[in-house]
């Protein structure tokens, strides 16, 4: 071997396992700088948890509304297709 790192001979999974593994190595990071805990008030009650703990929650239901959103534009966005395939047709 001549010592230089060839990228042509990288496949896919390969690939797709280091971006999987550099995106774990920094989601942990995040975590642990985010441990201390935040109060938060909702209404009258008082919620302590650390602020890794909120970042996930919200990072999940982020992710759970654009699914939503994304499946709500496809179902509306079918009818559409088919009324203009009728009005070719005419």
């Amino acid at each position: 071997m001549d010592g230089k790192f060839d990228l042509r001979k990288l496949d896919v999974k390969t690939l797709k396992r280091i971006g999987l593994g550099a995106a774990a190595l920094l989601l942990v990071i995040v975590l642990f700088q985010n441990i201390h805990s935040v109060d938060t008030r909702l209404l009258f009650i008082k919620i302590t948890m650390p602020h890794a703990v909120w970042a996930i929650l919200f990072l999940g239901a982020g992710f759970i509304a654009g699914w939503l959103m994304g499946r709500a534009r496809l179902r509306r966005e079918e009818p559409q297709e088919f009324e203009d395939l009728e009005k070719e047709d005419d």
